[in-house]
């Protein structure tokens, strides 16, 4: 999470570019989320590790990214990993859990 900063409006940026590449939409990104929610793909109990996420921010703007366990020992996940120059890289925490905002949940299931 950011403050209200040039971080947090990159990050904005960076994550809609993301979803419309591999989504199409926000709308259909939350489909994809909600159900893989409600089916159980994506529940995590609250008692499980947090996990860091690695940002690679290549070169010619492409990004990669990797998910660790929480000791950076093990690589759980990966995107777009690649051997091409990298400006810049990230690592944040995952938490395991999801912000819900409870007044606007139940129409994301219909």
């Amino acid at each position: 999470m950011y403050r209200n900063t040039v971080e947090y409006h990159t990050a904005q940026q960076i994550a809609n570019r993301y979803i419309r590449k591999h989504y199409g939409s926000h709308q259909a990104a939350r489909r994809i989320h909600y159900r893989l929610k409600k089916d159980m793909y994506i529940y995590r109990k609250p008692d499980d590790e947090i996990l860091n996420i690695e940002i690679l921010y290549y070169e010619d703007g492409d990004i990669g990214v990797r998910v660790w366990d929480n000791k950076m020992e093990e690589v759980k996940y990966e995107e777009n990993i690649t051997e091409k120059p990298i400006a810049k890289k990230e690592i944040k925490p995952a938490y395991p859990y999801e912000h819900v905002y409870e007044l606007n949940e139940e129409t994301y299931f219909h």
